[in-house]
């Protein structure tokens, strides 16, 4: 068997190609079954089903990625933040979840917060959101070296970086397991998202997003996936609409 990566609940959108190497009996997304998408470059899953319906658009069009490129980028979400409130600057080093939560931070029952330069979160320790509510920018690099987990259906976590997103091998388990989430929420990544070179297992639930790509790393060789992304539909409900406004664009013609 070879490290492979798992879907649950969910579907996968890509600009180039999708590849996990699929034990034998297994499928690359569980029910509920969402589809799999790639745009200009291939489809790999060791030859076991995509999932129980087979929804699969492969080398769909050479243009997904420009069209994703233009809708979506963190220019474009912190801009988005910024017609409303200017994001409070906090510390480059995040060991507590107070940090991310100062009074200046909040509008309408959400914490915009931003880190300029590399960031590191759960830096000693994981972090509990609990039942806040948090949109964390960073304009460099995001390492993340412990587990983030909030409230399920009540709490919120966004993070976008203007660079990569890169998990810590530590993070994770030893044994496979299905119920604990390792990180909870949603994860852009306008460079590459990175799981991190291990041995332990990685279980994210929420949403997530790398532009360059989702560079799935650890190294496990088993009949269970080594990373497992679960959908989670109520963070796109929770999700505040300080990063959900339309931007306009107001032009004057001629009379």
């Amino acid at each position: 068997a070879l490290p492979w990566w798992q879907v649950s609940g969910g579907g996968v959108t890509a600009a180039g190609s999708v590849t996990s190497k699929v034990t034998s009996g297994n499928v690359f997304i569980t029910d509920p079954a969402g589809m799999a998408v790639s745009g200009s470059g291939s489809t790999d899953f060791n030859g076991q089903p995509v999932s129980s319906t087979n929804w699969l658009v492969a080398n769909t069009d050479s243009d997904l990625s420009a069209a994703v490129a233009a809708n979506n980028s963190w220019t474009n979400l912190n801009t988005t933040v910024d017609g409303l409130v200017t994001p409070t600057n906090v510390s480059s080093s995040i060991t507590s979840i107070a940090q991310l939560t100062p009074a200046a931070g909040l509008v309408d029952g959400v914490y915009y917060v931003q880190i300029n330069g590399n960031a590191d979160l759960a830096a000693t320790g994981p972090l509990d959101v609990g039942d806040a509510k948090i949109v964390l920018f960073v304009t460099g690099n995001a390492n993340i070296k412990n587990r983030i987990n909030l409230n399920d259906n009540t709490g919120f976590f966004m993070l976008a970086a203007q660079g990569d997103i890169t998990i810590d091998g530590p993070v994770g388990t030893s044994s496979y397991q299905t119920t604990s989430p390792d990180l909870e929420g949603i994860y852009f990544a306008q460079s590459t998202f990175n799981t991190g070179n291990s041995t332990n297992y990685l279980r994210i639930e929420g949403i997530v997003v790398g532009m360059n790509g989702v560079n799935n790393q650890r190294q496990i060789y088993s009949a269970n996936p080594a990373e497992t992304y679960v959908f989670r539909p109520e963070m796109a409900v929770l999700a505040p609409a300080g990063i959900m406004r339309k931007q306009r664009t107001w032009e004057e013609v001629a009379p």
